[in-house]
This record gives C-alpha cells, structure tokens and sequence, in this order.
C-alpha cells in the first residue's frame, strides 16, 4: 500500500568534510548537515620525518594515520546511513570520490543498496544550488 504524501527526493552532497542531506518535496525543503571528523593531516606525537622512532625501533607513521583515518571514514559514513535509513529512494553527488565510497558502503547494506538512484558529480554548491540540483535530477529522471 503507497503512503498518501506528496513525492520526497533526498539527495547527498557529500565531501571529505561533509555531508549535506536535502530532503525536498512540494511543502519546501529540509537539510541536515553532518561533519565527517576526518582528519586530513593527522600528525602523530614525536613524528619528525617520514619514519617515527618508537621504543627501538622506526615504524612508517603512515599506516596508522590510514587506519585512523578509515575509522574516521567507516563512522562519518555510518552517522549518514542513519540519516537516511528511512528513505524511498536517494541520489549521492559532490565534488569528490566519498561520493563513491559511500555509494559502495551503501551496496554492502542489503536496506539501502536499491535504494540509490545514482552517483553523480557535482561542484561545489551553496545550499540552494544543491536544492535546484535535485529537483533537476529527478525531473530529468522521470521524463
């Protein structure tokens, strides 16, 4: 059975900082932001050049700012999928790649993965030409 309310079209605009969630229908619009917390230059303690000394021995300081910043990643992702866990159907678009990685944690969650109406790139926008930019999407989509 359809639910009697007007047509709702989410879309993500999405960027390693964060994440702009625009829910429009014909009443108007809402929008949620959500910052990522990834940090971009992660410096460890005691890091002087490319090798950082620990103990005895010098370890690549490298793979741990990638691990740290993968968790980051895994929860900004998470804290999105919440966000949209209830919807019909969304578009991700940004100026980025997060649009693509989310689009593939997407595919790994069996409730959202076909629910994605596309990855699309996108510039940066001010909210308003993000609002346009949906409903230009799904007004294309559904000619």
């Amino acid at each position: 059975m359809k639910k009697n309310t007007a047509q709702q079209h989410l879309g993500i605009w999405i960027d390693s900082k964060n994440a702009v969630i625009i829910s429009t229908n014909e009443s108007g619009e809402k929008i949620k932001k959500i910052a990522s917390g990834i940090d971009t230059r992660i410096r460890e303690e005691g890091e002087t050049n490319h090798l950082s000394k620990m103990g005895g021995q010098y370890l690549e300081p490298e793979k741990s700012k990638l691990s740290k910043k993968t968790e980051q990643q895994k929860l900004f992702f998470k804290n999105i999928m919440e966000e949209i866990d209830n919807a019909d159907s969304f578009v991700l678009f940004g100026p980025s790649n997060m649009k693509y990685n989310l689009g593939k944690e997407i595919q790994k969650n069996s409730k959202l993965s076909g629910k994605m109406d596309g990855v699309e790139t996108a510039d940066s926008m001010t909210e308003n030409q993000m609002v346009a930019w949906i409903k230009d999407f799904y007004k294309a989509s559904a000619n």
